[in-house]
């Protein structure tokens, strides 16, 4: 079911195009994102960080760090509330925070790459989890408010197909997402893959809510 391009799309590290961060700092790989009228609802990207500094200002958006590999990243975050530290230092671990702070990031030991998950704040919410071999992977629940279900391998996984019996060698940085939601739901139905081998990050992209529009 896996391979299965009518309900699951499976792109690789290849395939995220390079895109400038917004401070002109660096460069992160754009994985996933939803744009409409009212500007970007949601993206999905992964970065490396090389250098100490502020990041770049994402006012309206919330944003979820994932520490992929390195050494460890400390944060501090100003805004109106005051100052908030906050230290990464194992893989997986990750830090909630809004865009709209003002957030100085500072290296543990050298470089380190991550996943940063941004949703719009108004309306849209991100659920993100870290599992570890042995496990069970599940895609629902599947619901109608659903935007984005999706597996994010954080390093070569072995992934198995209880409903084909078949066994997946998926490479790191591999993201595996639904294609249609609802194809999906009547497909899946509660089905499951078991994580033999890896650590993944599962991301789950929900409506929160709708802002009333003018009419």
């Amino acid at each position: 079911m896996l391979n299965d391009t009518s309900i699951f799309a499976i792109l690789q590290q290849a395939d995220y195009p390079i895109v400038p961060w917004k401070n002109g700092l660096g460069h992160t790989r754009d994985i996933a994102s939803l744009s409409d009228e009212q500007g970007l609802r949601y993206r999905i990207s992964q970065a490396s960080v090389v250098e100490n500094g502020l990041f770049s200002d994402f006012r309206g958006l919330h944003r979820t760090l994932v520490l992929l590999s390195g050494h460890g990243l400390a944060m501090t975050h100003q805004n109106e509330q005051g100052m908030q530290h906050v230290q990464l230092s194992n893989r997986l671990e990750m830090a909630h925070f809004s865009g709209g702070d003002q957030t100085f990031a500072s290296l543990t030991e050298g470089p380190i790459e991550d996943v940063n998950i941004m949703t719009r704040e108004v309306d849209t919410k991100a659920k993100v989890s870290a599992l570890h071999a042995p496990t069970k992977l599940s895609f629902d629940p599947i619901q109608s408010n659903t935007l984005l279900h999706a597996i994010y391998c954080a390093e070569e996984c072995e992934l198995y197909d209880a409903h084909t019996d078949h066994f997946h060698a998926i490479p790191a940085h591999c993201f595996i997402s639904l294609v249609d939601i609802e194809k999906a739901s009547k497909a899946l139905n509660k089905k499951r893959f078991n994580l033999l081998k890896g650590r993944v990050i599962q991301i789950h992209i929900i409506k929160s809510s709708e802002q009333a529009r003018p009419s």
